[in-house]
């Protein structure tokens, strides 16, 4: 899987981008800040590039002076994208990949009680498909004991209109 397959779902390039330019901060001052290329910092806005590590987010927010939740809130972006590019370059499909990135997002509104129902939730609909795969060779069976070996989807010919 490609890293665009993932870019729509990523958070931190937006987030650093909005509170910079809700700070009034340029990419160049903001790279200079950090001591890296220009270019380098602009792959990190546009998610080209990893998120920032832990430290270079901290010095990022204490030299510009941005607020202490600034902070938490980019650090919180930055492990939420680290995750789904672990999952991209295990190339996990990208409808598997928005599922771990909206389980995760929801996860950080919830109080622990309503994570834990979540878990739950998401355990039943695991089950859910466990059974339902669990049919389909039954499904296939009963077709050919049958003799009837069109799909069940598939409509009958006599009721099918010209």
């Amino acid at each position: 899987m490609h890293l665009r397959d993932i870019k729509s779902s990523l958070l931190f390039p937006a987030m650093l981008k909005g509170l910079r330019l809700q700070c009034g901060v340029s990419q160049k001052v903001a790279s200079l800040t950090l001591q890296i290329d220009a270019a380098q910092y602009c792959g990190v806005e546009n998610g080209r590039r990893p998120p920032l590590d832990e430290q270079a987010i901290s010095h990022l927010v204490q030299s510009l002076g941005w607020p202490s939740e600034h902070q938490q809130d980019l650090l919180w972006a930055a492990a939420h994208d680290r995750a789904l590019r672990c999952l991209s370059q295990a190339n996990i499909s990208e409808q598997v990949i928005r599922i771990a990135s909206r389980a995760v997002r929801a996860s950080r509104r919830l109080s622990g009680n309503q994570v834990d129902g979540l878990i739950g939730y998401l355990g039943e609909i695991e089950e859910s498909a466990i059974r339902l795969l669990a049919l389909q060779p039954r499904q296939a069976s009963a077709l050919l004991d049958s003799g009837n070996t069109r799909p069940v989807a598939e409509p009958h010919p006599e009721r099918t209109r010209p």
